[in-house]
């Protein structure tokens, strides 16, 4: 038997790679080839021109002006008046593209605008493609709030690859949420995913966030933001009628955001914010930290999980100016303005029905006292504060009071503890 010597085989493997290479290279070299001269053979005024991949319709140009030279399927355009995307069962995954120029190339299936680009994003209702198909909705019926609108300088398809890329001064908006890519970013459009790499800055509602990355998920209406996190609301001294004067007062501090990852999604009308691993909030005298936190911007539902610790040089804040003016006991203003330092698993807060809620493992330290329990309830609507659940209260180091219950009328400054009370207390001779 004849064994192919070293030499063949070297070129053997050589050709092959240049052939398995040029698979991918090939879209390249076609759209280099584009535009050699300026000789036109066909000219066309309001004209469309329309692409296929497996004999289905992929992409659609509408131009004020159409041209093509010597080859018949390189052509520019002039002033795009209507471009879409089409995945491969013919929903539209982009329309209303429009730019100044563009460059097509039929062959390879590729578009190039530029020039005052702007485009929408369309969600495939209840599609998903990765999973196998289930059916999709028209999405000719999507509303306006779902679109995904992007404004950049350059705009590139590629049918073979499933990518679409937008670079240069891009910005892109999802209702009142702005978001600035550091370079660009890239739609995997078979899976109707966006990427944003190498830096993010986001507009949300005046709250600003930087990130290292994002990707959004345009079919399923949800956003992930990863690495670096960084958010800050800018104070603001205007006042909302629609909020107590706490809130108000809050809102005229800067308030700082850190964590490793963000989720922003929204289901109908409900949005909502989930921040995960080394969540830090925090003002200039008050910071909240945990491993997980959760904001429903509609209900006004604050939550925070997992190693949750609280500091605030006072508790004033907690108070809207009537209360604090009505409260006459020393020891009860000192425990206001005293720095505090709360530990819990869980810390809840509802704005709509004003409740703080902390639950298990729940420790309660200021400089002359620590109070622990497994469940504490603050509900602002009647003035009341709930502890349950193997309470202790040591004050002073020495008087201690146990108990299962301990209600405290905030307006009245009267305090009331049941259920198998046990007290030690020493008294000053002095």
């Amino acid at each position: 038997m004849n064994l192919p010597s070293k030499l063949t085989i070297k070129w053997t493997l050589a050709i092959a790679s240049l052939l398995l290479f040029g698979l991918f290279i090939s879209p390249v070299f076609l759209e280099l080839e584009e535009f050699i001269g300026n000789d036109k053979e066909l000219e066309i005024s309001n004209s469309t021109i329309q692409g296929y991949k497996n004999g289905k319709k992929n992409w659609e140009v509408t131009a004020d002006y159409l041209w093509t030279g010597t080859s018949s399927y390189l052509f520019r355009a002039r002033d795009i008046q209507e471009g879409k995307l089409f995945d491969y069962d013919g929903t539209i995954i982009l329309d209303n593209l429009k730019a100044s120029n563009a460059k097509i190339n039929t062959r390879s299936k590729t578009i190039h605008a530029n020039g005052q680009v702007s485009a929408s994003f369309y969600p495939r209702k209840n599609k998903k493609i990765s999973k196998g198909l289930i059916a999709s909705q028209n999405t000719h019926l999507v509303g306006d709030d779902e679109k995904i609108k992007i404004k950049a300088d350059n705009f590139k398809f590629f049918s073979i690859s499933n990518k679409t890329y937008l670079t240069d001064n891009v910005t892109i908006q999802k209702e009142k949420t702005l978001i600035f890519p550091k370079e660009g970013v890239w739609v995997d459009t078979k899976e109707n995913i966006a990427f944003i790499e190498n830096g993010v800055t986001i507009d949300h509602n005046g709250f600003i966030v930087s990130a290292d990355a994002m990707t959004i998920y345009i079919d399923d209406n949800y956003s992930v933001i990863k690495n670096n996190i960084r958010g800050h609301r800018p104070a603001t001294q205007s006042i909302d009628e629609n909020l107590d004067d706490r809130e108000n007062h809050l809102k005229k501090n800067d308030t700082y955001l850190s964590c490793d990852q963000m989720k922003y999604s929204q289901k109908d009308d409900t949005k909502i914010v989930e921040l995960f691993g080394n969540v830090n909030i925090f003002q200039n005298d008050k910071s909240i930290t945990g491993k997980k936190a959760f904001y429903n911007e509609d209900t006004g539902e604050f939550r925070v999980e997992n190693n949750v610790e609280f500091k605030s040089t006072n508790l004033k804040w907690l108070l809207t100016s009537s209360k604090k003016a009505a409260v006459k006991g020393d020891k009860t203003k000192e425990s206001i303005e005293s720095e505090t330092r709360i530990t819990c698993k869980k810390l809840t807060f509802n704005s709509q029905t004003k409740e703080l809620i902390l639950f298990g493992d729940v420790t309660i330290v200021q400089p002359d006292k620590t109070i622990r329990c497994d469940h504490l309830k603050m509900d602002d609507a009647i003035g009341w504060i709930f502890l349950s659940g193997n309470i202790s209260i040591e004050k002073d180091a020495k008087d201690t009071l146990n108990c299962d219950f301990v209600s405290v009328d905030i307006e009245n400054e009267v305090f009331f503890a049941s259920r198998n009370v046990s007290t030690e207390f020493f008294i000053d001779k002095d």
